[in-house]
């Protein structure tokens, strides 16, 4: 009921926009808030509507860069190395503060705007067509945007590994900490039952260090492999400059990658093919070491149910 003299707000309807190829696949949706935007971070551009769009009757505005889904978002969630005192934003996660995610310009062709309004769909066809002062061709085009998509795809597997270890490493930290707090207070319990004055307690008042020290082990074994895509020390302090204190690895290589491939209308050079071609033997490699690192992760867990302790949750549990 509305008391206040002022009429109630409706809420309007759920529109949707989606471009598709002309394979009938959805290159982008507005609004699509899986895109995230990241506004700690220099140059992390507004990719698309993270707001509802518009459903007000009449003329509504609604406008598409031309671009597909950017790639996913990196989510850290542990503090950087030597770094403790960075505090993490109350969001739970902190950017990766270097690197740029990929979000490829749709090639040349016919596509198809549909617009859906409480699930009735509307279509309208719609064409891109080639700058006309470009000296590269419609299929050269197509050729690069094909690349810079698979370069895309592979950030995307990127991601997702980073976004499961520090989901993973965060856990750990999270365990050591609690575990270290109730060796301390049974330390400290017992201390103060026997009138002793001396710091710290028995080897008998600390049953939970075995676990702490194999969930210390295993966190250095996932900062191993996090530490091939970017270098764990980062902060984004002193104006973002530590970027330039220690050599890019994966996620801002591929970055750059696609960046140079996708700056003119020609496709890739010989040795920009060879140059993805190594990252993703990288990527392939990067992702069998994480597998056999989940297996000692659900060997470990076996060791926290033995304890009665609850175990450590990847993406495959």
């Amino acid at each position: 009921a509305n008391d206040g003299g002022e009429p109630a707000e409706v809420e309007g309807p759920e529109v949707r926009i989606e471009i598709l190829n002309a394979d009938g696949e959805v290159v982008r949706t507005l609004p699509d808030p899986d895109e995230g935007l990241d506004e700690d971070v220099p140059g992390d551009r507004p990719w698309g509507h993270l707001d509802p769009l518009p459903a007000k009757p009449g003329v509504n505005r609604v406008v598409w860069d031309l671009r597909h889904r950017p790639s996913k978002l990196p989510r850290l969630r542990t503090k950087p190395l030597e770094a403790s005192q960075t505090a993490l934003p109350d969001r739970g996660w902190r950017p990766l503060v270097e690197g740029s995610r990929i979000a490829p310009l749709a090639a040349p062709g016919s596509y198809t705007v549909r617009l859906t309004v409480d699930g009735q769909g509307h279509e309208q066809p719609l064409t891109i067509i080639k700058d006309p002062h470009s000296a590269g061709t419609v299929e050269e085009v197509v050729e690069q945007v094909d690349l810079v998509l698979q370069l895309r795809s592979d950030l995307d597997q990127v991601v997702e590994m980073i976004n499961e270890i520090e989901w993973i490493r965060r856990q750990l930290s999270d365990l050591r900490s609690r575990l270290a707090s109730l060796d301390e207070g049974a330390s400290t319990a017992s201390g103060a039952a026997s009138g002793s004055d001396s710091d710290g307690g028995a080897a008998g008042d600390t049953p939970h260090q075995p676990v702490i020290a194999a969930a210390a082990e295993l966190d250095e074994q996932f900062q191993s492999l996090e530490g091939r895509f970017f270098d764990l020390r980062l902060t984004g302090g002193n104006a973002f400059q530590d970027t330039l204190r220690w050599p890019r690895r994966l996620y801002s290589k591929l970055g750059s990658l696609a960046g140079y491939i996708h700056q003119s209308d020609f496709p890739a050079t010989d040795q920009q093919v060879e140059v993805h071609g190594l990252y993703q033997d990288q990527i392939t490699q990067a992702r069998s070491d994480l597998d056999a690192l989940l297996v000692r992760l659900k060997e470990f867990n076996q060791t926290l149910s033995e304890a009665k302790l609850s175990g450590v949750i990847s993406n495959d549990d």
